[in-house]
Parts: C-alpha cells; structure tokens; sequence
C-alpha cells in the first residue's frame, strides 16, 4: 500500500507493505496502516463546542488537537494479544502462529528509569510488527504514542530512519497494575502512531521584541478574533493553497 503525505507541489510516498503475505489482501484493508484521521477519539467528536466570557472557548475550539491527531499514520493492532507477567514469569499468546511478541529485559530499559517510574511500571513488551515502512531519502518517521486514545499501556516514543531502515517493532511498556493479570490488547485497537518527517538542521536565533514583532502578534490574533468560527482552519487553508500556487 503506498500513501502520500504533504499534498503540495511535490507529493512524497510512503509505501507500507507486511511481510505476512496475506495481510496484504485488499480485504484486510481495515488491519493495515490507515490516515490517523481515520482513528480520530470518539470521545473528542462528541465534545460540543462551547464558548465563554471573552470568546474563551472548550477543547473543541482549539485548533492544536485536530491538527495533531490527523498527521501520520496509525498501525491498528494486527490480532488480539494476552501479554502476562509476575514476577520472573511472562508469557504471551497470539490466536495465530504468524505474530509473535517478545521482551525487552528490565536491564535493557525499565531499571534505568528514575525511582518512581520504577515503581509504576512493571515490563517491557516487544511486538513483532508485520508491517514494514519506507520513506523517501532524508525523511525518518517518529513513532509517538496514541495518547489521546488513553490505553493502559503506553508506546515508547522514537524516532526512525525509514529511508534505510524499514522495520517498525514496537516497545510497549505496561504499569505495575497487571502484575499478575493479563493484558489483553486487541485486534483494531489504535496501536502505534507514526509521523514522517524531513531530516534537516535548524537554527535559533534570538530575535528583539520591537514593533514588528508587535504588529505581527497583533496580525496573528486578529487572524483568529476576528471570526466566530473555524479561524485558524480557514487560515491554514488559504496558506496550504498559497503553497500550491507556488
């Protein structure tokens, strides 16, 4: 499945494929890598927009989330996944032989972190991911937690160069409240998030407050307040075109 991102002038491909064949078929599509648009939290839909004194408005009116929450991709979890641990005894179970989970010893990860995390987390999960990723040369992917998905579990964040390196196996770290008892994650499930990118350096520079930076904050707030809705939105449209353009 190949996908595209930064619709601009020049489009950049993604290509995903799995290396368990059958996951490839057309008729699997709903397990494959999807739009993180298409994993958008029900409960955030459901947020009805609302505003207050001022024009102060709730989570729904702030542009920030939506704009987060539809970059990248999404792997929704590929079959359902028993993961346990007590003490020195772990185990996984898969309904099919083809995935397969692993674990990243507490010396490899968990025994590192800072006293408290120590206390809150209890193991280290390695999934065996079946889909692979390449991204175009000078491009890496972040692989981010879904948090606005809020599981028990959390994924490690990272970056990767999936120009050169295709394979994404996820890190799950899981909190001190399943010792004991299984973790079941399943299939469908928002799993891991990825976000491609353009490897490039950049360079602060420390800049005077003075009256164009007065005029240009003036500017960017009546953007925004000077409309009852969709602002920002509309903006980033317009500046999306522009680009087009050029």
């Amino acid at each position: 499945m190949i996908s595209n991102f930064f619709k601009r002038n020049d489009e950049v491909e993604v290509e995903w494929w799995s290396d368990v064949d059958a996951l490839n078929d057309p008729s699997l599509d709903f397990l494959r890598p999807q739009k993180a648009s298409k994993f958008f939290p029900e409960w955030f839909k459901k947020v009805q927009a609302t505003k207050e004194n001022r024009g102060v408005g709730n989570i729904k009116n702030c542009p920030v989330f939506p704009e987060y929450l539809t970059q990248g991709w999404i792997i929704p979890m590929w079959c359902d996944s028993e993961l346990f641990v007590k003490d020195d005894e772990w185990n996984w179970k898969t309904p099919s032989d083809a995935f397969r989970w692993e674990m990243h010893s507490p010396n490899q990860f968990l025994h590192w972190l800072p006293e408290q995390q120590q206390k809150d987390y209890i193991w280290t999960w390695k999934a065996k991911c079946p889909w692979k990723v390449k991204t175009p040369k000078g491009y890496s992917m972040y692989q981010v937690n879904p948090f606005y998905h809020f599981h028990d579990w959390t994924i490690l964040p990272g970056s990767i160069r999936t120009d050169f390196h295709f394979e994404v196996n996820q890190q799950v770290l899981v909190p001190k409240s399943y010792k004991g008892k299984t973790l079941l994650i399943e299939r469908g499930t928002p799993f891991a998030w990825y976000i491609p990118y353009k490897r490039t350096k950049y360079k602060e520079i420390f800049v005077p407050y003075d009256e164009e930076r007065k005029r240009m904050e003036g500017a960017s707030w009546l953007n925004i307040f000077t409309s009852f809705k969709n602002a920002y939105k509309t903006r980033a449209k317009m500046e999306d075109r522009n680009d087009k353009e050029k």
